[in-house]
């Protein structure tokens, strides 16, 4: 099954280009502890999530994720787990020291998360990448 699986990803991103990102907002999500930096939305980011969920939605086994698309926030996470004292001086730090990072995406990987039990993501293992075009 797991192989299967990875063929079904390797075919779908076979043929899928980079995309070109540009990081321009400093976050946090609410009663997290985390801090991230988050692309500017473009129609091209928002149309390469949907069409993987397209393609994959027969493997959707939570209809209340946050990675469906219309919940979905991409962003990379800076740090996790901050109590408020360290969520600030952290923030600050990023505000000041941070400038528009220009990027791209040059791989899609599905994961595992393991949560602990106020359901935080604690630790994640890659399950199957590809690096695209």
């Amino acid at each position: 099954l797991e192989y299967y699986k990875q063929r079904l990803f390797d075919n779908y991103y076979k043929d899928k280009e980079k995309i070109n990102l540009s990081l321009t907002v400093l976050g946090t999500f609410i009663d997290t502890g985390t801090l991230f930096i988050a692309p500017t939305l473009s129609k091209e980011l928002i149309t390469f999530h949907a069409n993987h969920h397209n393609n994959f939605c027969s493997f959707n086994m939570n209809e209340n994720s946050f990675y469906l698309p219309g919940r979905w926030v991409p962003h990379c996470t800076i740090a996790s787990r901050l109590d408020e004292t360290k969520m600030l001086e952290v923030f600050r730090f990023c505000q000041s020291a941070l400038n528009k990072i220009s990027c791209q995406i040059n791989e899609v990987a599905v994961i595992q998360i393991k949560l602990n039990e106020r359901g935080v993501a604690i630790e994640d293992t890659p399950i199957f990448s590809k690096t695209l075009k």
